[in-house]
């Protein structure tokens, strides 16, 4: 956070894969709400807090999982019916 810059990080676990994003808050003169009227000692540029948002990745990999396997097996089926056939 300290450098003002959004992150990314991947918790890559087999079972609960999880997407972590932060996204700094930085005080700006011109943004609405204007948080110099409350943060009165904070700079134009100074970060005051950070939103930080995860998500669950579990759904997303398990369908990308299921459709490998059903390619696999398609190009399986659709090679041997090839063979077969071209004999």
């Amino acid at each position: 956070m300290q450098t003002g810059k959004i992150q990314q990080s991947i918790a890559d676990s087999f079972i609960e894969p999880k997407l972590r994003i932060t996204i700094p808050y930085k005080v700006r003169y011109d943004f609405r709400p204007n948080c110099l009227k409350c943060h009165t000692n904070a700079k134009d540029g100074d970060i005051l807090g950070s939103i930080s948002m995860e998500f669950d990745l579990s759904k997303s990999r398990s369908q990308a999982i299921e459709t490998v396997l059903n390619i696999m097996v398609i190009t399986i089926v659709f090679a041997s019916f090839i063979s077969i056939h071209s004999r």
